[in-house]
């Protein structure tokens, strides 16, 4: 596995600074965003390698970024995984229509987020 540039977003601070940390002790390089609009803002700094994206955002959700962070051509095919507590077919397939290569149950440990990461090093468009 790769040492990955991880944009973490999440609104809820604690999720997204455990992710963080969670990432740096796998060895990636991960940053955190407290919305859709920070994300966007600060995408290019970021140059991520991987995208994870909490689905329940206020302003804009995981489904409206995806779509956003797609149609910026230097991100179009930086894998993207989706987070969320729903995983029902119609859950998996919308995130899958939004753009995201995976989507992923919360709670989630670090083993989960391993095995995340290599599917995406495996699976990368």
């Amino acid at each position: 596995m790769g040492m990955q540039r991880v944009l973490v977003v999440d609104d809820n601070r604690d999720s997204a600074d455990s992710l963080v940390t969670a990432f740096s002790v796998l060895g990636h390089e991960a940053v955190a965003a407290y919305g859709g609009r920070e994300a966007l803002a600060r995408i290019d700094d970021t140059r991520p390698s991987l995208i994870v994206l909490d689905l329940s955002m206020p302003e804009m959700d995981g489904y409206a970024l995806a779509r956003a962070i797609r149609a910026l051509p230097a991100y179009a095919a930086v894998p993207m995984v989706a987070l969320s507590g729903f995983g029902s077919e119609a859950d998996r397939t919308k995130s899958r229509e939004a753009g995201f290569d995976r989507h992923m149950l919360k709670p989630f440990d670090l083993v989960d987020l391993e095995r995340m990461v290599d599917m995406v090093d495996t699976t990368a468009r």
